[in-house]
């Protein structure tokens, strides 16, 4: 009997995985199938997602940019991603490792001006690490919210943030008391991916969108992805059902009552889901390593991963917008989803995990 030759084996075990990936008309018919439900709910008015499979783009879009105005959204319509941007966070984090500026282990009060005894429980203190992966103990916030806060309007709740500026955030900062050893338990905390951005802008003497520029934006052409919006920019931003003078009058300060936030778009996107897939760079290879995990979070820098799906992922709300980014090193997948309204995060999470469990069965990776 002949054998075959290695190689020969090789090249069909290459073409069989390639034939296994998914047509563009069988990726359509599964992204309208789980977009259209998502579409049928009242609440839902535009809706952008974006593909990655073995390195092809794919865009789809539905719905409006904005109720009624009969425009619809592309790969170039600007989205807020909410917590996402944290991630941007983590992988700046990793570059300071790289650039030897920081070690994750290091006590954060080595790049705070003042003293914060408060800031260790124990004798244990907060370290670098621990605001990356939501441990350091820190709350969603530090301001304190005023008590009609739900009730205020978007003006009123501007005229308060405006106030809220880096002073009044280290002032709060002395307030904080620890009620258990940071690294042991984890408490999803904005204002601790907060501290993390202002500590990376005092190790570097930058401030934030020029270092996102710097590491990211220009080695990935990320031409749109930023902090805040110009005129031009919020022409082209997905306003759903908000009010667009309203919308983009309010959200043109920094905003220290949450979490770190930047703008994209599905088509910036994609281009950051590649890299991240491909891990081009040490800082994105470090910033997907485990770093902490119980029984609900398993946590990198940033990052979550969901290691029995081998995917690596983060939610986000912001600025009106509901956003997933989901990607696969191991399948060479990945999606992004934006959303105008912020009611179904639910059902924009189910359609990502659909389509992207689906990506990944028809792979050819097993």
């Amino acid at each position: 009997m002949k054998k075959t030759p290695l190689i020969t084996l090789l090249l069909m075990s290459c073409l069989t995985r390639v034939n296994a990936q998914l047509s563009k008309n069988q990726l359509e018919a599964i992204v309208n199938k789980y977009a259209n439900v998502y579409m049928s709910d009242s609440n839902a008015v535009g809706l952008s997602v974006g593909i990655i499979q073995h390195g092809k783009k794919y865009f789809y879009n539905y719905g409006l940019v904005k109720k009624g105005k009969n425009e619809s959204p592309t790969n170039k319509t600007i989205y807020a991603m909410g917590s996402i941007a944290k991630t941007f966070v983590g992988i700046l984090l990793a570059q300071a490792v790289k650039d030897n500026k920081v070690q994750l282990t290091d006590d954060i009060r080595k790049y705070l001006k003042g003293n914060y005894p408060n800031l260790e429980f124990n004798n244990n203190p907060i370290t670098l690490v621990h605001l990356a992966n939501h441990t350091a103990r820190l709350p969603e916030s530090l301001c304190k919210f005023p008590s009609n806060w739900q009730s205020m309007n978007q003006e009123e709740k501007y005229v308060f943030k405006q106030r809220y500026n880096r002073e009044e955030f280290y002032k709060d900062l002395h307030t904080i008391k620890l009620d258990t050893l940071p690294g042991y338990k984890y408490i999803y905390s904005g204002s601790g991916m907060t501290l993390l951005k202002l500590i990376l802008e005092n190790v570097y003497q930058k401030p934030f969108q020029e270092l996102i520029n710097q590491y990211i934006n220009k080695p990935l052409h990320l031409s749109t992805t930023k902090e805040l919006l110009n005129t031009t920019e919020w022409g082209n931003y997905a306003f759903g059902k908000q009010d667009a003078a309203i919308v983009s009058h309010t959200k043109s300060i920094e905003d220290m009552t949450t979490g770190p936030g930047l703008c994209s778009t599905t088509g910036n996107m994609l281009k950051y889901i590649q890299a991240n897939i491909l891990a081009i760079n040490e800082a994105i290879k470090l910033s997907h390593q485990k770093t902490f995990e119980d029984n609900n979070n398993t946590m990198a820098l940033a990052w979550r991963l969901d290691e029995e799906n081998s995917t690596i992922y983060h939610l986000g709300t912001g600025w009106g917008c509901n956003s997933i980014c989901k990607f696969s090193p191991k399948y060479k997948t990945g999606i992004i989803i934006f959303v105008n309204e912020t009611m179904n995060k639910k059902n924009m999470t189910i359609m990502a995990n659909n389509i992207l469990e689906e990506l990944n069965k028809n792979s050819g990776i097993k």
